[in-house]
This record gives C-alpha cells, sequence and structure tokens, in this order.
C-alpha cells in the first residue's frame, strides 16, 4: 500500500509539475578556477515533440563554437521502478573526430536565482586515451 501510494504522489507531482529549469536565452558568463573568463549562450528552450514535460526540455548551447543540444537526464532504478529525472542538470554530448565532448549545466532553485550557475566541458580523446575539461563557475546572465 505504502508503495502505491508513493508512486501515486510521484505520478501527481510530475503531472503538476509546472516550473521548467530557467535559463535565459543569451549568454551567461562566468571564471574558471584560474580566474579566465568563460561563457555559454542558451538559446530558447523547447520541448521535444511539443510535449511539455522536463524530460522534454531542451536547450541548444554554445560553448567555444560547439552547439549542444541539452536535457535533463533521466533516473531510472529498476529495483525500486523508479523513473524521474534530475531537475539540477542538463547534459548534452556531441561526438568528435577523435572522441567525444559534453556539457554539464548545474542549475540552481532558489528565491534568489532561478538558473545556470556552473557549467563543465569535458573532451575525451578516446583513441590517444587524453582528456581535458573546463569548469566555469559563478555563472551570471549578461545579456
Amino acid at each position: 500500500m505504502k508503495a502505491f501510494a508513493l508512486a501515486a504522489l510521484a505520478a501527481t507531482s510530475l503531472v503538476s509539475f509546472s516550473a521548467f529549469a530557467h535559463v535565459e536565452p543569451g549568454t551567461h558568463t562566468g571564471t574558471t578556477a584560474a580566474g579566465t573568463a568563460c561563457s555559454m549562450v542558451a538559446g530558447v528552450t523547447y520541448f521535444e515533440n511539443n510535449a511539455h514535460h522536463p524530460l522534454n526540455e531542451r536547450i541548444k548551447i554554445t560553448v567555444d563554437g560547439t552547439e549542444f543540444t541539452v536535457g535533463h537526464p533521466p533516473i531510472i532504478d529498476a529495483d525500486s521502478d523508479v523513473v524521474f529525472f534530475n531537475h539540477d542538470l542538463f547534459q548534452g554530448i556531441v561526438p568528435t573526430a577523435t572522441g567525444a565532448k559534453a556539457l554539464i549545466v548545474d542549475m540552481i532553485h532558489s528565491e534568489e536565482k532561478e538558473g545556470p550557475v556552473r557549467f563543465k566541458v569535458i573532451e575525451n580523446f578516446w583513441k590517444t586515451g587524453k582528456k581535458e575539461s573546463v569548469v566555469c563557475e559563478a555563472l551570471v546572465f549578461a545579456k
């Protein structure tokens, strides 16, 4: 009975969920740990198949000339029969000639701020085993 009640509560929460992640279209700037300026340019938020659900939420974000289509990563817990999503992250991955590149955007949802606060770009060079990453902290909306 408890499992049914929890499942019903989760389903109700998903159906009534109306607050989608807020990423203002435009440039978001921050700094790396070395003090270097960094930025990402966000496009307009849209929904795959025009279905307004957080799992369908997509944003095209460009970092250093690479365009990523990001979405909330799904969470599937087969042992507990739970299917959900991580509303605090956006992730996207693109293939490269030598491996793959990923973008992870950390979100905050508070009274003081709603939006991206940090991003990380990871590039993995599969053929050589080399890996590079850049973290951009303290994001603010520039324009």
